[in-house]
């Protein structure tokens, strides 16, 4: 079983804190889970899931512009 997607990352990153509410974080352990489920065989991090979350939420954000 792989792990540590995160770290196989090859641009540099930058650790942050943030405090989330409860609700938040049970939304992003769902995606998680999903992400796992999408790739069989692979370990996804929270990390993982909230970086998945907010690139996607950038790239409809920016799509979304382009559209205006």
């Amino acid at each position: 079983m792989i792990r540590g997607r995160t770290m196989d990352r090859q641009e540099p990153m930058t650790p942050i804190s943030i405090k989330i509410p409860d609700r938040v974080l049970e939304a992003i352990e769902r995606e998680r889970v999903l992400l796992e489920e999408r790739v069989r065989g692979v370990k996804f991090s929270r990390t993982d899931a909230i970086l998945s979350l907010l690139e996607f939420a950038l790239h409809v954000m920016h799509a979304t512009e382009q559209d205006s």
